[in-house]
């Protein structure tokens, strides 16, 4: 799991007034309407229960209209600023220069040097406003990112390893703990899918990275897994500015996990600049989505941002997007991170969740060890004092409680996470990949990244026995089922995820913000939903 957002720098100069950086610009839109619809959709009980909208249903039905879009485009564009809408009618985002971003939208952009050093970070001194004269826009986000970076391309997919796909030549022989495919089906409780024969085939998985996928990855598993997954079946969609491509260890682990749960499943690593916002990668999604002419069928983010430093705004906006999403049916999965409670630590040990994970719309994981298969001794993943690292887990301070998670028995109105926890400490599934600087080992690999993977791949999988193809939102269904006791949920009772903050949580009887309702039986879930 990768924190974003937390931390920073005190050394600030103005940033070149040439540098570009991203916008994006809220419209004025329906968005109870759609959050109502989305719900509508995701709601085991529901009377429109699978009936999934199109990104057309959804601007026709929800966005701003036309004439609104058409008229905000030309009055940015006299202003230097070009931008087009996004296929959900809600959001009208581009790229635009230091000095008329300055002039346009009210602020001063600053090269701060990050604290812990590394590439300088462009930051608007205040939030951004509305240009005067700009109808039908109601926030603005972004001007954020590296300083000086590479080119992107947008709307595009290519081999994640580039032009030259090639690689080291795999290892005569792999250890004797390397994780498979069954290993992996058996700690997040998939055996029964992977016995009957499912595949992923026809699913399409997209992955939030930073990074840039390492092929190496998944020719360590193919010397000890006959999966038919390689590197060449992975594309890439790079987000506007992203800075040059790095290989790293979180898209290595993240796509070779799905990769063996779902190995025919088509992924998409979406890389974006971590120093920016999470709405671009949501954004880049949809545009893909556009191109493709239709929406994933899983959208996972192994990252998180620090709740409390996000702006109302920025938070509205990805609650859109994700709504949107979810209305087409897909499933958005989210880590919880794995600073415990204290999601925005360093710069605070308050207790506080990571964003999406806390988003209304995603499948929030947090993590457990022991117990493969949902059995046995399970407790809370936690792994201080040695290695201060924990599931993350409580209240969110930005996002309101859904209307489905009536049944936590949490106090107040807020958003309460995670929905699940599944298998996150190091070797749960044994050995897998590690890569960075160019090279790949085997390693024994954990964190909530690890889990959430496990469960977007699982919905991968099994995503064939929804309605065409799909299944959605799963927190109504998880929340009912939780709700109800037994059958596809085991509770978690035993341990904290208290890493460095002692105010919160512990896990109990029922739902709790350490574990949530617990490790979910997803094959018993998914077959409930298959309407």
């Amino acid at each position: 799991m990768l924190a974003a957002g937390c931390g920073g720098g005190d050394d600030a100069a103005e940033a070149p007034a040439q540098d570009q950086v991203l916008v994006a610009l809220a419209l004025d839109v329906d968005a109870a309407g759609l959050a109502t619809a989305a719900d509508g959709v995701a709601l085991p009980s529901g009377s429109s229960a699978g009936r999934w909208l199109t990104l057309d249903d959804v601007a026709a039905g929800h966005g701003a209209s036309r004439a609104t879009i058409d008229a905000a485009v030309s009055a940015l564009a006299e202003r230097g600023v070009d931008v087009t809408a996004d296929p959900t009618g809600g959001v009208l985002w581009g790229t635009v220069d230091v000095s008329t971003a300055e002039s346009v939208f009210d602020v001063t952009l600053d090269a701060v040097e990050p604290a812990g050093g590394g590439a300088a970070v462009i930051e608007p001194d205040r939030t951004p406003s509305v240009p005067d004269g700009v109808e039908g826009v109601t926030a603005v986000v972004g001007l954020r990112g590296t300083a000086a970076p590479g080119e992107g391309v947008t709307g595009t997919t290519v081999p994640s390893g580039g032009p030259d796909t090639s690689s080291p030549a795999p290892p005569a022989s792999c250890p004797d703990d390397a994780a498979t495919r069954g290993t992996v089906a058996t700690a997040y409780g998939l055996g029964p899918l992977v016995d009957g024969g499912a595949t992923g085939q026809g699913a399409t998985v997209a992955l939030l990275e930073t990074e840039a996928l390492d092929p190496t990855a998944f020719d360590l598993v193919a010397a000890c897994e006959s999966t038919g997954l390689a590197g060449d079946r992975v594309a890439s969609s790079v987000v506007p500015l992203a800075p040059p491509a790095t290989d790293g260890p979180e898209a290595a682990l993240d796509a070779t996990v799905v990769g063996l749960v779902a190995p025919e499943a088509a992924m998409t690593v979406v890389r974006f600049d971590v120093a920016g916002s999470i709405v671009f990668p949501l954004l880049q999604v949809l545009a893909d989505a556009e191109a493709a002419g239709a929406t994933p069928t899983v959208v996972v983010s192994a990252l998180g941002f620090c709740e409390g430093q996000l702006a109302a705004g920025e938070v509205a906006m990805a609650e859109w997007l994700l709504s949107a999403l979810a209305a087409t049916g897909t499933t958005t999965v989210a880590a919880t991170g794995d600073v415990g409670s204290s999601a925005c630590y360093p710069s605070s040990d308050d207790p506080a969740v990571q964003y999406p994970a806390s988003s209304a719309w995603v499948t929030a994981v947090g993590g457990v060890q022991g117990g493969a298969g949902g059995s046995g001794d399970l407790a809370v993943w936690n792994a201080t004092p040695g290695a201060q690292e924990g599931a993350g887990g409580g209240v969110s301070t930005a996002v309101a409680r859904p209307s489905w998670q009536t049944g936590t028995g949490q106090d107040g109105d807020r958003r309460v996470v995670p929905d699940l926890s599944a298998p996150a400490a190091p070797g749960a599934v044994q050995q897998l990949p590690r890569c960075d600087d160019g090279a790949c080992a085997w390693a024994e690999l954990g964190g909530t990244s690890l889990a959430a993977s496990g469960v977007a791949g699982g919905v991968a999988l099994g995503a064939g026995q929804g309605p065409g193809g799909r299944l959605g939102a799963l927190g109504p269904a998880i929340d009912a089922a939780g709700v109800a006791g037994g059958g596809p949920v085991t509770d978690v009772t035993a341990g904290d995820n208290q890493v460095f903050t002692d105010e919160c949580c512990t896990a109990g009887p029922g739902f709790d913000l350490a574990s949530g309702w617990g490790v979910v039986d997803l094959p018993t879930l998914f077959s409930s939903l298959g309407r």
